[in-house]
């Protein structure tokens, strides 16, 4: 038993990543974790000094354990285009937005989905279509995380968690709220801006490969669309059914 454990510990989770687009394979490819640390973090000293007369360095960020460990997991999907969006202020529920690449497409789910929750009239809603679809082979959660170390003001943006087992459901869209506040206001977000950390929920080693897809091969990945409502529990568990049989 101990020997069929360790054989499954060492066997690594593939994540694969697909797109139809040659374009953001070449500029804005996925990256682990470990290559997104960001540039104000790389610059910290790991030492300062204490001020007032005191004798002794004082330890940065660049030894915090929280830290050092989440650049170690998972991987980080860029914005694979440049997007400017101006939202309305308080009260109006008013947005506009443009992506560069004159390609890239983003829905907003109306709020009686969510309830009172971050109503229209202060915050807007958006999801970004990401041109990416994963699949792996194995039956891990992964984390959707927003990479708030990233942005230099995480405060104007909220992605929200999420968890998705890429296993049963192949869709990595972004969805975000931003805050209103008093006046229009426009935000610019650059192409390879770190937009999304997916991080697995596993012990076990990961390894993520991409590929370069016909747009027929990319419409043929994930759940098929057979059913109006609960979609990803039934396309897992007919996919469950038939691996038993």
């Amino acid at each position: 038993m101990k020997s069929f454990i360790n054989q499954l510990l060492n066997r690594p989770v593939v994540l694969d990543l697909y797109t139809t687009r040659q374009d953001v394979i070449k500029y804005s490819h996925p990256l682990p974790a470990s290559k997104v640390h960001p540039e104000w973090w790389k610059a910290l000293p790991k030492e300062v000094g204490r001020g007032n007369n005191m004798l002794g360095g004082l330890r940065t960020m660049k030894h915090c354990l929280g830290f050092t460990e989440l650049f170690k997991h998972g991987i980080f999907l860029p914005l694979w285009t440049d997007l400017e969006i101006e939202v309305g202020p308080i009260g109006t529920g008013q947005a506009r937005w443009q992506f560069a690449d004159l390609r890239s497409v983003l829905a907003v789910h109306p709020e009686i989905q969510r309830g009172s929750y971050l109503p229209d009239t202060h915050y807007l809603h958006l999801k970004l279509d990401s041109p990416w679809k994963a699949v792996c082979n194995e039956d891990v959660s992964w984390l959707f995380l927003q990479p708030s170390w990233n942005f230099e003001q995480p405060e104007r943006q909220i992605i929200p968690s999420a968890a998705i087992d890429f296993k049963y459901q192949c869709g990595t869209h972004i969805n975000m709220f931003i805050p209103r506040t008093q006046q229009t206001e426009t935000l610019s977000f650059a192409q390879g801006q770190p937009i999304l950390h997916l991080l697995p929920i596993t012990e076990r080693r990961v390894e993520y490969r991409t590929h370069l897809i016909t747009q027929e091969e990319y419409d043929n990945l994930g759940v098929p669309n057979l059913w109006f409502t609960d979609t990803y529990k039934k396309n897992k568990k007919l996919t469950q059914k038939e691996k038993n049989t």
